[in-house]
């Protein structure tokens, strides 16, 4: 999320205040901002003028990230006149970003950023999007596409306590290829993708400005997520919350159909001893729909404020299992069998 913040946030800065003074004050403006900040650097700043759009033609663009130093030989940075808290990047078709600790030759058919702003909710971002075609990295194939959006909504009676604001975040990200980013994993059966949505739950909401502080998570809310793999599928569902030591807290749901694949893949990968696999398989069998350890209703903690009944989950279709994970005090379950600790949120 932060690489995908990163661009749209110079663009805000970029005009703020010099919207309506044109595209030249408008250069002159992201130049100043440009020339003052050391993670900014850009060898020539030149209205795009275009009469659909009001913004600028950035050559020779690098930006400081979180994960190194992103280079593209040119970005668009721009908004339509009827729309102007809504601001867009126009990404090269081929660049230099940071990807695996280290700075890689990538290309990205119609790559592109987009950032909403509220100004009158002290300049929230109140929407966040990337999307690309096919990508390369080191000349290899990385995704056949990229989506990501990100949409402030309600909070909703599932909120935590601490939550202030909420976004719901979908994803459809296919042809995703660990093998141009990692060359060992390899041995996976073919290329991942991720599709679905979840809420989730922050302290504050997200505000344009590098210098902002990060929002806490507080929850995740997830509404359903499918992770693919050459062949093999697995989907999840659930609630979870942030608790008092920052663990994770509450249950989700795994459909599978293909236990025993994704047992004998993990193998392949030198994740887990082959020599387990048949008992690891027989386990999961056996803890699919085992009772949980999830609070009752009557002892449920209230969420917001109100008692929250428990969701009952989706039935599993034939052939499939659901295996329940439930997170609480600072360890995790499946199936009512402890496997380790709980995730942390943030």
């Amino acid at each position: 999320m932060r690489m995908i913040l990163v661009l749209p946030v110079l663009a805000l800065a970029a005009v703020a205040g010099t919207w309506l003074g044109g595209e030249t004050l408008l250069a002159r403006r992201a130049a100043e901002v440009v020339a003052s900040d050391p993670r900014i650097e850009a060898a020539a700043i030149a209205p795009l003028r275009r009469i659909d759009r009001i913004g600028l033609q950035l050559q020779g663009v690098a930006v400081q990230t979180p994960e190194g130093v992103a280079e593209l030989p040119e970005l668009s940075l721009w908004a339509e006149p009827g729309r102007p808290n809504r601001f867009h990047a126009t990404l090269p078709a081929s660049m230099i970003l940071p990807i695996g600790g280290a700075p890689r030759e990538t290309t990205a058919e119609g790559a592109g950023l987009s950032l909403r702003i509220s100004p009158l909710n002290a300049m929230s971002i109140t929407e966040v999007a990337a999307v690309s075609g096919p990508v390369t990295v080191a000349g290899a194939p990385a995704a056949e596409r990229i989506s990501l959006q990100a949409e402030m909504v309600k909070l909703g009676h599932e909120a935590p306590p601490g939550a202030r604001a909420a976004y719901r975040v979908t994803a459809d990200l296919r042809g995703l290829t660990a093998a141009a980013v990692q060359p060992a994993l390899v041995v996976l059966p073919g290329a991942a993708g991720v599709q679905g949505a979840m809420r989730v739950y922050l302290d504050r909401p997200l505000r344009a400005g590098a210098e902002q502080e990060q929002p806490q998570i507080e929850g995740l809310g997830i509404e359903g997520v499918t992770v693919t793999l050459g062949d093999l599928s697995a989907r999840l569902l659930g609630h979870l919350r942030r608790d008092e030591s920052g663990f994770a807290e509450g249950q989700l749901y795994l459909y599978t159909r293909d236990a025993q694949a994704w047992l004998e893949m993990a193998a392949a990968a030198g994740a887990l001893p082959a020599g387990v696999v048949p008992l690891a398989g027989t386990m999961l069998a056996n803890l699919a729909d085992q009772p949980s350890e999830a609070p009752a209703a009557e002892t449920a903690t209230p969420i917001a404020g109100r008692q929250a009944p428990p969701e009952e989950p989706p039935a599993p279709e034939a052939g499939e299992l659901r295996l329940p994970i439930v997170m609480q005090d600072g360890r995790m379950s499946v199936g009512g069998l402890p496997v380790g600790p709980a995730p942390r949120l943030g």
